[in-house]
């Protein structure tokens, strides 16, 4: 009989990916970090990635070569913005599970 799965092991077997608007700072840093530490797969959307994405790392422990927290340009006061994140979003992880904004 196998044994009992944790949450964690069951959101990483099931690769619950999660986008996280607002990413670089406040709530939106918190819930990444969070949820990250919990096992889920974090798309963190932020302005400039180039900056914030690497205190994200820092923050989590993990380094550029982790397929479980992926950072994307986004600026919700931008249409084309929008439309770039979703269609970065879904070539890199499909559909989310969920939407954290």
């Amino acid at each position: 009989m196998a044994e009992p799965r944790t949450p964690d092991e069951r959101l990483r077997e099931e690769n619950r990916t999660v986008v996280i608007t607002g990413a670089s700072r406040g709530l939106g840093f918190a819930s990444a970090t969070r949820l990250y530490r919990e096992g889920w797969r974090v798309v963190a959307a932020m302005r400039s990635p180039e900056k914030a994405l690497p205190v994200l790392r820092e923050a989590v422990g993990v380094g550029e070569d982790d397929d479980r927290l992926i950072g994307v340009q986004l600026d919700l006061t931008d249409g084309a913005s929008i439309a770039a994140a979703a269609k970065s979003i879904t070539e890199a992880v499909g559909a989310p599970y969920a939407l954290v904004h």
